[in-house]
């Protein structure tokens, strides 16, 4: 299709996608998508979104071109647009007139209860028919003449609790002397939990949001409470609706306690009921007002998190304080880079992250205190020699946790939080899911060295908008991704997608025409000799001195690199090769050769090695025994940049992979997140002998049956209950069970739409280009 006939393209975007208001990712703007077949979340930019709102079939792509330069200043070119559609036809986002099957509404996922003493268990069948019910059932309060008063009396209750501190806390210190009542109190608190829960749903459903389940939880056997979820409050346009799903909750537990007062108020001092009255209004407060705290997983955190527009603020405020610290150590290697991620948070970021981790502590070491001096107040007195220490030592094992939490976020931090994107780049940061940096934490584990010495955290590579040209060929095109020190990092994508550019550039062998690369905090360009030093690089196809023994090759590119002969010997053992040191080189099988080309890249002992198909051409049995070599080089700490064209092999080594498609990152995450995000069905394969398709289809919980090869394949969400249903049919010994693998995702993230039709969701992704890379 020429550039003419795709820019008249009129695509749209699926009915029912659901498109979220602007969020905030650390320094970056995101926006949420949901398709609601799948249930899949993903992440866009913000310029993504700007196109992505613009498809409803009323502009051509040329209009939203217009407007997408007049907003950010370049225009987007044809290739980008043909990126972009592919990416969204492939996702099945775009409106192609074709149906989209809707699973069973028991295919979907469900919570089952995972033990005795901890798990969850489903209390409703049909929890959004419960909801509509509920809902017109409470239309009467959602009136402005009867929503406002109520509002009023609730926030009356806290207030009223302040003034009659003192008679409440004495009336909960007599109920702490009689079980029973004390007990009948927690199961009235433990009912108001309920509708607490049930408060969050009704708000939600009065929004337009739906409830997905309504169950009973247990913790560790010794509590139990109810818990209702609602899907998708980030999606609504306004924050105030999202705060008010959040509080509805305590609001519910405050208005749960207004008939309790005036009972109180009017009994006698002398009454029965007094102690079990203040105890409940006491308690009942204090955990509404509790429940209000900004901290995780409290509905106060929800409730600040939505107020401020900001996704996972916790997780975000500890990468920002790790950041922070790490800039202000200039003799660290990694300062410089840390500088840089620093300045990408803008002012207002900067003060709310910073401000939310202050406020955390503060508030834990309130809360605890608080904590204390209650149970001072309330239990016996026999109990307070144990009391007043009891505080302090759960304040000090909190500091403690937080300290380890810290710590670990600093290592998750350095290791893969990404680089935002300029701010100023014209071209889009990418196109649907969006390319995420986490999953997986890198180990970070000593290095293997000859005497093995510790190895700090920190990030190993960082790439900030790569773009690299090769006449008219976009061989990357603004690429940015971060590898940790000790990560398996593999990087996948079929052949000309740019692969051996971007490893390439990173090992200073080529340079890029836009962007920033950093090694160590170094740049690989111009060549650094001493930056080359801790670098070790295994092409596929290695050379080596042919007429040399593996010991005297080694020894000689040891003595090339200023290592010393015992190096020389460690990498031979480290291969396996220890027992082929006299052997000629010619005279080596594949598979040895392929260990000796490794030996070659780590003897001098790199901090970052670089395997271009290490696996090549090796039967079977070599590749799973040099897995074994490059597990273990992973758990001495060193980190590995892989590329292969096994699926399966990325899968069992990497940490996570990043697949490159056209010059671009379209997914980075761990290989089981990324098998995960597909949503993919379980397949079931009976030898057709065995069966019939008939029988195969009657069975529970069969979604799909086919007749593959002499096998019926039964695909299904649920494999387990499939599977105990089949046996009753066949030997279970005849049934083999398939599930998703990452080759799936791979096919799926880089498939081509078949060219040229009717559909705009077909004709929307021709092919991208051939050749990107050598």
């Amino acid at each position: 299709m020429t550039a003419g006939g795709l820019l008249d393209l009129r695509p749209a975007l699926r009915p029912g996608i659901l498109v979220g208001p602007a969020l905030t990712r650390g320094p970056a703007v995101v926006h949420l998508l949901k398709d609601p077949v799948t249930g899949v979340r993903m992440e866009v930019g913000a310029k993504e979104h700007f196109i992505i709102t613009r498809l409803d079939g009323s502009r051509s792509l040329a209009e939203i071109g217009t407007e997408y330069a007049g907003h950010f200043g370049a225009r987007l070119g044809d290739a980008q647009w043909q990126q972009m559609l592919r990416l969204l036809s492939t996702r099945q986002l775009l409106d192609g007139g074709r149906p989209v099957a809707v699973p069973p509404p028991e295919a979907a996922p469900r919570k089952a209860a995972s033990g005795l003493l901890s798990g969850s268990t489903r209390m409703v069948a049909d929890a959004p028919a419960l909801m509509d019910r509920l809902h017109r059932a409470t239309a009467f309060a959602r009136r402005p003449a009867v929503l406002v008063p109520l509002l009023v009396l609730a926030a009356a209750v806290p207030v009223a609790v302040a003034l009659r501190l003192g008679d409440l806390t004495d009336q909960t210190r007599r109920l702490s002397h009689q079980p029973v009542t004390l007990a009948a109190a927690g199961c009235v608190l433990w009912v108001s939990l309920g509708l607490h829960e049930l408060a969050h749903g009704l708000v939600a459903r009065a929004y337009g949001l739906r409830v997905g389940e309504i169950g009973l939880r247990r913790v560790w056997g010794v509590m139990t409470y109810l818990y209702c979820e609602v899907e998708d409050v980030q999606f609504l346009d306004r924050r105030g609706r999202q705060v008010a799903v959040a509080v509805a909750g305590a609001v519910a537990n405050l208005l749960f306690l207004l008939p309790c007062w005036p009972v109180w108020a009017l009994l006698p001092d002398s009454a029965q009921a007094l102690p079990f009255l203040g105890g409940l209004l006491l308690l009942g407060t204090a955990m509404a007002l509790l429940n209000l705290v900004p901290l995780p997983p409290l509905d106060g955190y929800k409730i600040l998190g939505y107020a401020l527009g900001t996704l996972r603020l916790a997780t975000e405020s500890r990468t920002f304080l790790t950041v922070a610290a790490a800039a202000l150590r200039p003799a660290r290697a990694g300062a410089p880079d840390a500088r840089a991620r620093l300045r990408r948070y803008p002012g207002r970021l900067r003060l709310v992250h910073g401000a939310f981790a202050l406020c955390c502590a503060a508030l834990a070491l309130a809360v605890l205190a608080g904590a204390g001096l209650l149970c001072r107040a309330v239990l016996p007195e026999s109990w307070e020699a144990w009391t007043f220490y009891l505080p302090l030592a759960v304040i000090a094992a909190a500091a403690a946790l937080q300290l380890l939490g810290l710590r670990f976020a600093a290592r998750r931090a350095a290791g893969t939080a990404p680089p935002a994107p300029a701010a100023a780049e014209p071209q889009p940061t990418q196109t649907t899911p969006p390319v995420r940096q986490s999953g997986t934490s890198p180990q970070q584990r000593e290095k293997g060295d000859m005497k093995p010495q510790p190895r700090p955290a920190g990030t190993a590579i960082v790439l900030d908008g790569v773009s690299k040209r090769y006449g008219e060929v976009h061989a990357l095109d603004n690429v940015s991704l971060t590898v940790g020190q000790g990560e398996f990092f593999g990087v996948l994508g079929p052949n000309g997608a740019g692969k051996t550019t971007l490893v390439e550039i990173v090992e200073g062998m080529r340079r890029a025409d836009s962007g920033t690369v950093s090694v160590f905090g170094l740049s690989p360009w111009p060549r650094n000799t001493a930056l080359l030093r801790r670098i070790g690089v295994q092409t596929q196809t290695s050379a080596f001195f042919t007429r040399l023994t593996a010991w005297e090759h080694l020894e000689t590119v040891a003595a090339l690199q200023g290592a010393d002969r015992a190096a020389a010997r460690h990498a031979l053992d480290l291969v396996g090769l220890g027992g082929k040191e006299r052997s000629r080189v010619d005279d080596l099988s594949g598979g040895q050769r392929q260990r000796l080309a490794l030996a070659t890249a780590l003897v001098h002992q790199p901090d970052l090695i670089f395997l271009d198909e290490p696996t090549a051409a090796l039967d079977p049995e070599a590749r799973r025994s040099l897995w074994t070599v490059l597990r273990d080089l992973r758990g001495e700490g060193r980190t590995i940049v892989y590329t292969t064209h096994y699926l399966d092999e990325a899968e069992a080594l990497c940490d996570r992979v990043a697949i490159v498609a056209a010059g671009r990152v379209v997914a980075l995450d761990s290989p089981g997140a990324l098998i995960r995000s597909m949503a993919a069905p379980a397949r079931l394969l009976v030898p057709a002998g065995r069966i019939t398709v008939e029988q195969a289809r009657a069975v529970e919980g069969a979604e799909r049956v086919l007749l593959e090869g002499g096998e019926v394949v039964i695909e299904t969400r649920h494999p387990n209950k499939v599977l105990i249903d089949l046996a009753a049919l066949v030997d279970i010994d005849a049934i083999q069970t398939r599930t998703a693998t990452l080759e799936d995702a791979y096919l799926r993230l880089t498939a081509t739409p078949p060219p040229a039709a009717a559909d705009p969701a077909d004709t929307a992704a021709p092919a991208v280009g051939t050749e990107r890379s050598r």
